[in-house]
């Protein structure tokens, strides 16, 4: 999936339960080593329901996707990537559902760096 574009889904509620809300949100995740890992960029869809939730419910969300937004990357060193982050917003601890997902370049013909000029 391209930066701007909207990243579109369904949540399904496979527990039911006490809920004040369901929201969705883009998250920008980076992770190097054993030893840190931090959410740099989080962009939220807002509430797709409020209150307890019901098994077997489903809600839709859409949320754009910015438009600078960097691809997923890795390297021995660490890595970086987007999810989508269902939460149901209850007493105690949250429920979360995190799902990955692909985000590439826009870049349709990339240029390889060789550090010589281009001629001509």
């Amino acid at each position: 999936m391209p930066p701007g574009e909207v990243v579109r889904g369904t949540v399904v509620v496979v527990e039911g339960g006490s809920s004040r809300t369901l929201e969705v949100s883009l998250n920008y995740r980076e992770q190097t080593g054993d030893d840190y890992e931090d959410t740099p960029v989080t962009r939220s869809g807002g509430p797709i329901h409020t209150g307890d939730l019901t098994t077997g419910a489903s809600y839709q969300f859409e949320i754009p996707l910015p438009g600078d937004a960097l691809p997923n990357f890795k390297s021995k060193h660490g890595e970086l990537w987007w999810e989508v982050d269902a939460r149901s917003d209850e007493r105690g601890r949250d429920t979360h559902e995190r799902q990955r997902i692909e985000v590439v370049s826009r870049a349709s013909n990339p240029v390889k760096h060789t550090g010589v000029p281009p001629v001509g």
